[in-house]
């Protein structure tokens, strides 16, 4: 019967001198991800500060997000400019 014939299963000692000949990266190096937030994503994108003033630089608040007309201005909208005539 043949057993342990893995040259790493002789008690062990041949796979920690492997192990301890491989260099092994520092986990002290690790940078802490980025957080991920719509301003950074922005940034990357279009090279731009999205919360920056276009005037002087300085750091605006962000205050929120306008997605436009609802469908009721919309709709009247769209009617408006389906009846115009062109000349």
């Amino acid at each position: 019967m043949v057993r342990n014939s893995c040259p790493f299963s002789n008690n062990g000692w041949l796979l920690l001198l492997t192990l301890s000949a491989i260099q092994f990266p520092n986990h002290q190096d690790k940078k802490p991800a980025k957080k991920v937030t719509w301003r950074n994503m922005y940034q990357h994108v279009f090279k731009v500060d999205p919360l920056a003033c276009l005037l002087c630089g300085k750091k605006l608040l962000f205050a929120g997000m306008n997605f436009g007309l609802n469908r009721k201005e919309l709709m009247a909208r769209h009617h408006d400019l389906a009846c115009l005539r062109w000349r």
